[in-house]
């Protein structure tokens, strides 16, 4: 994307009517290309893009399969016959997951007392550095020296 949401936060309708025709082009362009980017990132499914399928959404995965057509049953049998099978209750198979049972769940990550892990080296600072772009990324044009004491008036 060529604006960030800052850029998109300073431009208004006024400041859009004081450009010039030329530079009102160039920031509709560059408008144009970051909308059709991010239509196209909203758009992408695991589908249709390199995601993996875990990154669909709760609600999409119902709809992103089909369901395979449910076998005939045999003329004999009917549900009543099937409740009755011979067969592990829930309660017999044991705890699910982890062999941890319901009371003794723990919470993932790490646990309250648990010793902690962190950057043990100390960086002193040692100056200040001012980082600034040279021109302005919705319509191109150079920044003056002084452009950082400006806010969204001198956009």
């Amino acid at each position: 994307m060529h604006l960030s949401d800052h850029d998109l936060r300073q431009m208004d309708e006024d400041w859009l009517e004081k450009l010039p025709e030329d530079k009102l082009r160039q920031v509709s362009t560059r408008i144009l290309k970051d909308l059709k980017e991010a239509r196209d990132r909203l758009n992408q499914t695991p589908d249709n893009s390199s995601r993996p399928p875990s990154s669909r959404a709760p609600w999409e995965k119902g709809q992103a399969k089909e369901k395979e057509p449910v076998a005939d049953k045999d003329e004999g049998e009917d549900e009543t016959e099937m409740a009755g099978q011979d067969g592990p209750s829930a309660a017999e198979c044991g705890p699910a997951r982890g062999g941890q049972s319901a009371e003794t769940k723990k919470k993932p990550g790490k646990q309250p007392g648990a010793k902690g892990f962190g950057r043990t080296q100390k960086f002193a600072v040692t100056g200040e550095q001012t980082h600034r772009t040279g021109t302005c990324t919705a319509c191109g044009d150079v920044l003056p020296g002084d452009a950082m004491a400006l806010t969204s008036v001198g956009f």
